[in-house]
């Protein structure tokens, strides 16, 4: 007798349950993919430009997409220049809705398309780029305002005090018909490594021989100039040691074609020149610089006088400042209009003695003038040649002491206010400033052209202001003191 066995339940049980495993596998898996396939969402894993985009919605990637594209850029390279520029300036844009519709079909368009996401854990979506080549020629067009260089020829320049040639310097130009060209077929090249290399052409300087010009500067700077001041007011002169090394420092020179262009440089020569003084006297800097570029090697220079300011002492009128200082004292109120009263400590303002001496000084003749002596001296070069007895103002009308000069010359004026005439008349100082008449000097004057005044008063005072002398001694003087010479008033 035999039996036969029954198969086990167990083996039945377990495989209807991977049969119904398989089968809700496959229905999750149909169930994600039309989750999948009908979100917005792109496929993990997925990347542009390097830029992962992945688990993000379309516009969400776009955005990212664009904005890092904005940051991106390239190196322009001319020489030793180099340019940051991006590239949407540049004519380069990506086209990122190209490439954000491109990685949302990653996992979609098919049943078996999502089945690529379990092996392919990583998609890189290949960019699409948009090429204008109008905006990068207008970009590397405005570029040329900083690459053009223009040559530069051959130049002087002044180096511890020997002037030599400097040679000349190529210039350059940006060809952007040249460099659009290669843009266009090398612009990715450019973009993955980051640099371009501009296309420029070299424009060569001009050739000039400066040799000989250098050889002259040289020269100039080996023979400083001598410098000799003269006061008006004290009939001194003195000379002003200017060292080679100061006088080199001066200067300096260049190129002007075939011809030399010498520059004197004024901040340096007055630094120099006010150093000399610490009063109120000084030198005009444009008498200095014209005696330097005119080529001079020596130059005399008029020592010139600022105002000054004076503190009232107890005591002082203005009339006894003004006696002080050489000065009228209509004068000092015309600089001081605010001044009624004077009080001590009082601050007033002296005119500069230069507006009483307004013509070029005559060097070599002087006349001088004492009040209290009564007496005038006549100088030439240093010596003296006459001396006369004078009549100056009365103590009513005086005679003002000070440094004027010979401004007028009259063969016979006549003074209105006291019907006079004075022959052989010289202006020397207006007793106000803009007022029509003037104190100077004149022979005998006459009233009803025949009565001669003050002929016995030579020695004392007995003018209205004037210096009176002799008919014969103004004659004299008439034609010997032209316009210009200076007269010394004394007290």
């Amino acid at each position: 007798m035999s039996f036969v066995h029954p198969k086990p339940r167990s083996h039945s049980i377990v495989l209807r349950g991977g049969i119904a495993l398989v089968i809700a596998v496959m229905i999750g898996l149909v169930l994600g993919y039309f989750v999948f396939a009908n979100s917005n969402y792109i496929a993990n894993g997925t990347t542009a430009l390097g830029i992962d985009i992945g688990n993000m919605t379309r516009t969400a990637a776009l955005t990212k997409l664009e904005n890092n594209w904005r940051t991106q850029s390239v190196q322009l390279v001319a020489g030793e220049q180099q340019f940051t520029v991006p590239l949407i300036e540049l004519g380069i844009e990506i086209d990122a809705q190209t490439v954000v519709r491109e990685a949302y079909k990653e996992g979609r368009g098919s049943f078996l398309a999502p089945f690529r996401l379990l092996w392919t854990k990583k998609r890189e979506i290949v960019p699409k780029y948009v090429v204008n080549r109008e905006v990068a020629t207008a970009r590397l067009a405005a570029l040329s305002a900083d690459i053009n260089a223009t040559p530069q020829p051959a130049s002087l320049v002044k180096e511890n005090g020997v002037v030599s040639v400097r040679a000349g310097q190529p210039g350059q130009q940006l060809d952007t018909a040249a460099t659009v060209a290669i843009w266009e077929t090398n612009w990715r090249t450019a973009v993955k490594s980051g640099s371009f290399e501009l296309v420029t052409n070299e424009i060569a300087s001009p050739t000039n021989d400066l040799a000989p010009l250098a050889a002259q500067a040289n020269a100039i700077l080996n023979r400083p100039i001598q410098l000799t001041t003269y006061d008006p007011l004290t009939d001194a002169a003195s000379e002003i040691v200017v060292s080679q090394a100061e006088w080199a420092n001066w200067l300096d020179f260049s190129a002007d074609e075939n011809t030399l262009d010498l520059r004197v440089d004024d901040n340096r020569v007055g630094e120099f020149i006010n150093a000399q003084f610490n009063d109120f006297r000084y030198i005009a800097l444009a008498d200095v610089t014209s005696a330097v570029v005119s080529g001079q090697e020596s130059a005399e220079l008029q020592i010139r006088h600022g105002e000054r300011i004076h503190v009232v002492q107890s005591g002082e009128t203005l009339s006894s400042i003004g006696r002080r200082y050489g000065m009228p004292y209509p004068w000092l109120q015309a600089s001081n209009p605010d001044v009624d009263q004077l009080r001590i400590g009082q601050e007033i303002i002296i005119p500069s003695p230069d507006d009483l001496i307004p013509l070029p000084v005559v060097r070599g003749k002087r006349l001088v003038v004492s009040i209290s002596d009564q007496h005038l001296w006549a100088y030439q070069n240093g010596q003296l040649i006459w001396d006369y007895p004078i009549s100056t103002g009365i103590a009513d009308s005086p005679t003002s002491p000070g440094v004027f000069q010979i401004q007028t010359h009259e063969i016979n004026a006549y003074a209105n206010s006291w019907d006079l005439h004075m022959p052989y008349f010289m202006g020397i100082y207006r007793p106000a400033p803009n007022i029509d008449f003037m104190n100077g000097f004149h022979g005998f004057p006459t009233r009803d052209g025949t009565n001669l005044l003050w002929t016995n008063s030579l020695g004392s005072p007995a003018t209205y202001g004037c210096v009176l002398v002799g008919n014969n001694v103004a004659e004299q003087l008439y034609s010997w003191a032209e316009e210009g010479v200076i007269v010394e008033v004394l007290p």
